[in-house]
């Protein structure tokens, strides 16, 4: 028979650290387990909560480097809270507007792709994904993104920025007359 007590503490970093004692038939073993089976367990079975926890924790810490300018760091954050936590779509979004500031067009597309699928009633994924079109010079989606975080949220005015700035670059001045009338309705 095999009786298992482990105590686990997790660090800043989210990684684990750990003592595990094995005891077999009343004889005591210290057992080699490594961090990442512990880690897993930690996660999947025995304490979900936990991996909220961390993912949460993760998030506001990468929101503070990301504030401070410190990018590298906050990316790193940001992608261990979407490890924890895959369901959620901020990490997302924030991750991708990191993205797009630092012009990683293709890889802020894919944040943002992820938190529209994952968060479908959130504005700010539809309206970062606007803004990486826009800048991409896709005109046609962009107007359909900024369109749908503006259904979404009506007070979005980054959408509305965008909308306005997009149809004064393109001369579709009938388009952005006709959407304000139909909006000031």
């Amino acid at each position: 028979m095999y009786f298992v007590r482990a105590s686990c503490a997790v660090n800043q970093h989210g990684e684990v650290e750990e003592t595990i004692d094995k005891i077999m038939d009343s004889f005591s073993v210290t057992c080699a387990v490594s961090t990442n089976e512990v880690y897993k367990s930690l996660l999947k079975r025995e304490v979900p909560w936990e991996a909220e926890r961390l993912a949460k924790s993760h998030y506001e810490k990468g929101n503070e480097l990301f504030a401070a300018g410190i990018f590298h760091e906050a990316e790193e954050h940001f992608l261990r809270s979407m490890k924890l936590a895959p369901q959620k779509a901020q990490p997302r979004i924030v991750l991708g507007n990191l993205y797009f500031i630092q012009n990683r067009w293709d890889e802020a597309i894919s944040q943002a792709r992820a938190a529209v699928t994952l968060g479908p009633m959130i504005a700010d994924s539809n309206q970062l994904l606007g803004m990486c079109y826009h800048y991409r010079n896709q005109t046609e989606p962009a107007i359909k993104e900024y369109g749908r975080a503006i259904e979404l949220d009506p007070n979005c005015a980054a959408a509305h920025y965008g909308l306005a700035e997009l149809y004064g670059e393109n001369q579709m001045f009938d388009k952005g007359l006709k959407r304000h009338e139909n909006v000031s309705r």
